[in-house]
């Protein structure tokens, strides 16, 4: 009997270690990315289930939770924090929703605002482009350097974002 008492401990720790083990390979894994591009260097702003810790449901009946004008100063303050952005202007904001967690969350984009550098941006397809998120209880996300190339794999350059 005493054999079998082990047995099923070690089955119940197996399941317990292999759903931890899942569990931490999902939140890996970002609910929303968006790939922007500045003066030469790849950013992405990635934002991931636990970011939305506490944050209240929205009911679309309702008016947005916070006002544009918060959300865009919001975000216009948090983009001057990142020493290597220089000028840029508001290009776009959006309100959208992550469908399997019911989460909505504001995207603010900004672009260049010099035009030989828009030229520029038209020749080598990469566009200045960089977005900020705002999550509805005011939590901004920034953009942070790229150390990802197409497909979801990592640049193998040493570099950290």
């Amino acid at each position: 009997m005493k054999t079998h008492g082990n047995k099923s401990s070690l089955l119940l720790s197996l399941v317990f270690c292999a759903l931890v083990a899942c569990h931490a390979r999902t939140d890996d894994i970002p609910t929303y990315t968006n790939e922007g591009h500045y003066k030469g260097v790849d950013y992405v702003t990635a934002v991931y289930e636990h970011d939305f810790e506490g944050v209240k449901d929205w009911d679309p009946s309702q008016a947005p939770p916070l006002p544009f004008q918060q959300v865009i100063k919001l975000a216009s303050d948090a983009i001057k924090s990142i020493p290597a952005v220089g000028s840029v202007e508001l290009k776009e904001i959006s309100f959208t929703k992550i469908d399997y967690i019911g989460k909505w969350f504001y995207v603010v984009s900004f672009g260049n605002t010099n035009k030989e550098k828009i030229q520029d941006d038209l020749q080598s397809g990469k566009f200045t482009q960089l977005s900020v998120v705002v999550l509805t209880n005011g939590k901004v996300i920034l953009p942070r350097k790229s150390d990802l190339v197409a497909g979801g794999q990592k640049k193998d350059n040493g570099q950290s974002p």
